[in-house]
C-alpha cells in the first residue's frame, strides 16, 4: 500500500532524513519509534507532502506521490494527525471537524459529511456534547480526539498519526488507544509514530526504530525497540494502565 524508498529531507543544508525506507501492506499497523531528533515527525510530513523531498520516492497504492501537494495526496486516501493536534482553538469542535472533509464537501456532499460526523461522535461521544464548544477550551485529550476525528473526516485509507499520547494522562491514552485500536478494526490501515514502545505494540503489527543520521531498522515488539536503541540495561517508558 505504502512504499518509502531511499528518501531523503533537509531543512536547508541541514539533512533531517538519510535514505530512510519503509513499507506497509494493506491492513498493517506500524509503528516508528526513536529518540527525539531523529527525524520521525518529518518522515510524516514528507509522506504527507508538507515538506519537500530532495531525494528517494514515496508510492501509495502504485502512484508515485513525492512532493505532491498536501490536497492532492488527502484526496488519495492519506490523512495525518499532527504533533500537538493543530486545531483551530477560536473555532468550534464540529467546525474543526468539518474542516477535515473540505476536500471532498463538494464531491459528497453536505448529508454524506454529516454521516461522517455522526461516525465521529459514536468514536468520540465526548465531542458530541461539545461540539459548539470553543476547541480551545477544550482538554488535552479532548483536543486529540478532535485532530483524530478531524483526519477521518477525509475518510482515509491509510492515517498517520504523530505523538498521540503526548502530553495525556495515562486514563486518556487508554482511551485514545482503545479509539485508533478501533480504527485498525474498520480496516484502517495505520501509521504511528509514539515514544511509549509499550502501548504503540499494543496496537502495531511490527515497528521501526529510526535512530539519529536515518538509520531505519525493524522492530517486532518493545524489546527489540529496547535492544536497538535504548540498550539493554535500560527500561522502555512505562506502559500505559
Amino acid at each position: 500500500m505504502l512504499r518509502v524508498e531511499g528518501l531523503e529531507v533537509f531543512y536547508g543544508r541541514v539533512q533531517a532524513l538519510s535514505r530512510v525506507s519503509l513499507q506497509l501492506q494493506k491492513g498493517d499497523a506500524v509503528t516508528i519509534v526513536g529518540p527525539n531528533g531523529a527525524g520521525k515527525t518529518t518522515l510524516l510530513r514528507a509522506i504527507s507532502g508538507l515538506i519537500p523531498v530532495r531525494g528517494g520516492a514515496v508510492d501509495y497504492e502504485g502512484r508515485d506521490i513525492t512532493n505532491r501537494r498536501p490536497d492532492q495526496i488527502v484526496r488519495l486516501g492519506i490523512s495525518m494527525v499532527p504533533e500537538g493536534r493543530d486545531l483551530f482553538g477560536p473555532l468550534s469542535v464540529r467546525d474543526n471537524l468539518l474542516l477535515g472533509a473540505y476536500a471532498r464537501y463538494r464531491a459528497v456532499g453536505k448529508r454524506e459529511v454529516e454521516r461522517d460526523l455522526e461516525r465521529v461522535w459514536e468514536l468520540f461521544p465526548h465531542l458530541r456534547e461539545r461540539q459548539r464548544q470553543a476547541a480551545a477550551t477544550l482538554s488535552g485529550g479532548e483536543q486529540q480526539m478532535v485532530a483524530i476525528g478531524r483526519a477521518l473526516m477525509a475518510q482515509p485509507r491509510l492515517l498517520l498519526l504523530d505523538e498521540p499520547s503526548l502530553g495525556l494522562a495515562p486514563l486518556v491514552i487508554r482511551e485514545i488507544f482503545g479509539a485508533i485500536e478501533g480504527l485498525r478494526a474498520q480496516g484502517i490501515t495505520l501509521l504511528l509514530v509514539e515514544q511509549n514502545a509499550k502501548a504503540a505494540f499494543r496496537i502495531a503489527d511490527r515497528g521501526y526504530v529510526l535512530e539519529a543520521g536515518g538509520n531505519m531498522s525493524e522492530a517486532r515488539g518493545p524489546d527489540e525497540v529496547q535492544r536497538a536503541y535504548l540498550g539493554d540495561s535500560l527500561h522502555l517508558i512505562p506502559e500505559y494502565r
